[in-house]
């Protein structure tokens, strides 16, 4: 079971070093006026933070399922208690992916119908209100 420690232990390491690498390239670039991502956090590049938050949920829960069926034949006791606590850990990880692949099709459709409602009739900017003319389509 300390194999699971040590398995999570080297992947918070493996983050932290590209955390501080990504750092040391975006946040305190010697030219942060060339940064494009100065306006995002910490000046990195959209969605690294929510990478990792979701690879890390996904290397703990696979660590512990790996742990799970490694104990499976010992002790049914404690590979209930060990399945108690993956449960949540899914659970979470679904709701990650979910959420993030839900807004990225959220997104897109938002796109797609704001373009879409661009190439529609014209409105009728002469007049300030707004409205779509209809009369001038009507007649012409």
């Amino acid at each position: 079971m300390s194999w699971l420690f040590i398995v999570v232990a080297v992947w918070m390491v493996f983050l932290i070093v590209v955390f501080i690498f990504l750092l040391r390239k975006f946040t305190f670039s010697k030219k942060p006026d060339e940064n494009p991502h100065r306006n995002e956090t910490f000046a990195m590049p959209r969605g690294v933070l929510r990478g990792f938050l979701t690879l890390t949920v996904l290397v703990v829960l696979i660590a512990a399922q790996v742990a799970s069926v490694a104990i499976a034949g010992e002790d049914a006791g404690t590979w209930l208690r060990i399945q108690e606590a993956i449960d949540p850990l899914a659970v979470a990880f679904q709701m990650i992916i979910a959420f993030y692949f839900g807004g990225k099709i959220i997104g897109q459709l938002s796109d797609a119908d704001t373009e879409r409602s661009r190439n529609l009739v014209p409105t009728d900017h002469h007049r300030g209100t707004g409205e779509i003319n209809r009369d001038r389509d009507a007649v012409g």
